[in-house]
């Protein structure tokens, strides 16, 4: 029995999580700078914050996985002797 996903809905999921991954990563810059939050070296009234927040490490986690969808994306669009 063959359990496979067919290739077109593969590729619709894999830009599903593609779409959902950006926006999760909007919304948290998005709220970031609403609270207030911006770069390091621009905060200069608070001398003792210690970098990088967990919502801007989640950002940046959250590219990191569009990047590998995008990889996987193209190649299976990219392989010549792929099965359709």
């Amino acid at each position: 029995m063959d359990r496979s996903v067919p290739h077109d809905a593969a590729r619709l999921l894999h830009r599903a999580g593609i779409i959902a991954l950006l926006d999760g990563a909007v919304m948290t810059v998005a709220y970031a700078v609403m609270t207030g939050k911006t770069f390091r070296g621009l905060n200069l009234r608070d001398p003792y914050d210690e970098g990088l927040s967990i919502d801007g490490l989640l950002a940046l986690v959250t590219l990191g996985l569009v990047a590998i969808r995008v990889a996987v994306l193209r190649g299976q669009v990219s392989t010549p002797g792929a099965r359709r």
